[in-house]
């Protein structure tokens, strides 16, 4: 227990346990739901009952009439479904941590808008004024779970949490699984209607009874097969066109938020790169570390760094290391980029002639940082560099910040940030 915690008397907090968000937690913060978790009982609840009464009444029967494989899968599909539904709705979807808001913020001096580039298309993002800081591309701030939500793609009431970069996989896996059990358990109720009509025709002609319509018989007999293949059609027509239209966002990389913000502007979509690469995007690529430890007791939590900018206050080393391990454990390197821009034509100039001054800051995972031009150590240790927040800092950056040899010289500043950040 710190110092201060024991000075007090009071016992220590742990983050989830005061948490800003409209985030609900369980079992001791290690399970992270939306603020309506219990609409993920409601769906699970959708595929229980269904799934009972099939193997109830209607799997075992084809098991013995047809095969007995099928009571496997009867078992095997809607306890996948169920899992990857619980995946879902109780994972940290992809949360950024708020910041406080800054000097220039307060005194009304910071800037509303930036623009980026992502794979040489200029990007807009935005200064968030409930989280601080401005949201990195394809990030944005959902007003149902109150925070901002990487690579966000919608807010699903049926699983009850928002939908963003960590979540997104396994939403995929239980909607197709979904889509399948769907077609699967319509499929054995048909199969159970005409193995029955069969098996009663059989019985009328061994009776003498030839030509006997014994369709009306059948049918009172597979009631909740007939009931079940209702369900499942209806169901079906939701479940099956959410996994198409999800198959056509994957393919062309989109999430539904752009899709339904964008799909109108005449302009191309910056992070389609092509259909194999896009699918490598979502299925291949490790999901990251949540950039939150909701576990963690608040005295011990560090002020982590706008996704977009970097202060000197910390170490550059403590800014980056959750976004630096993401990178190093993902080799495959994007051909897609994130460059920020405030590069002035003397600052070009000097790029143009070996960047003196400049230096190669650190680079991994395909992203790489430039400080193109050196600050004054004044305007290093008062915080107004905008240098990107994933890379280490120069040899020449720590001196200044610790207040070590002289100023540098005071050339126009210009920084630029080459970042590849998997979505």
């Amino acid at each position: 227990m710190s110092q201060g915690a024991q000075s007090q008397g009071k016992p220590r907090q742990r983050v989830y346990e005061v948490w800003q968000g409209n985030e609900k937690f369980f079992c001791w913060g290690y399970l992270v739901a939306g603020p309506n978790w219990k609409a993920s009982l409601g769906t699970a609840f959708l595929i229980v009952a269904p799934a009972a009464v099939f193997l109830a009444l209607v799997a075992p029967y084809l098991m013995f009439e047809v095969h007995a494989i099928i009571m496997v899968f009867s078992c095997f599909l809607p306890t996948l479904s169920l899992i990857f539904l619980f995946l879902t709705a109780c994972r940290d979807p992809g949360i950024i941590p708020r910041q406080e808001p800054d000097e220039e913020y307060l005194s009304g001096r910071k800037s509303r808008t930036k623009e980026v580039f992502v794979n040489n298309h200029r990007v807009m993002i935005r200064y968030n004024d409930t989280c601080h800081f401005y949201q990195p591309p394809r990030a944005h701030h959902c007003s149902v779970n109150d925070n901002c939500i990487e690579r966000f793609d919608h807010h699903c009431p049926w699983v009850g949490t928002t939908i963003g970069k960590r979540n997104y996989r396994t939403f995929l896996l239980f909607i197709y699984t979904s889509t399948v059990l769907c077609l699967y358990v319509f499929g054995c109720c048909l199969a159970q209607l005409f193995v029955k009509h069969n098996e009663l025709q059989a019985d009328a002609d061994a009776q003498g009874d030839y030509g006997a319509n014994v369709w009306g018989k059948t049918i009172g007999q597979v009631i909740p097969a007939i009931v079940l293949m209702a369900f499942t059609f209806l169901f079906f027509w939701f479940v099956g066109g959410l996994s198409m239209f999800h198959c056509y966002l994957v393919g062309s990389n989109q999430t539904t938020y752009e899709n339904f913000r964008y799909n109108h502007d005449d302009r191309p979509n910056p992070y389609n790169m092509g259909v194999f690469a896009n699918c490598y995007d979502v299925w291949c690529l490790p999901v990251p570390a949540s950039k939150v430890n909701f576990r963690a007791f608040t005295d011990e939590v560090q002020r982590q760094p706008d996704p977009m900018t970097v202060t000197p206050e910390a170490p550059m080393h403590q800014h980056i290391s959750d976004m630096e391990q993401q990178y190093q454990q993902d080799e495959y390197n994007h051909p897609s980029a994130v460059q920020e821009s405030y590069a002035s034509p003397a600052t070009n100039d000097l790029r143009k002639q070996g960047m003196p001054g400049g230096e190669l800051v650190e680079s991994f995972g395909g992203a790489s940082a430039y400080f193109s031009a050196p600050t004054t150590n004044q305007s290093l240790q008062q915080g107004h560099t905008n240098a990107g927040s994933y890379s280490h800092m120069s040899p020449a950056a720590p001196a200044a910040l610790n207040g070590q040899g002289n100023s540098m010289p005071a050339l126009s500043r210009a920084e630029e940030v080459h970042l590849d950040m998997p979505r």
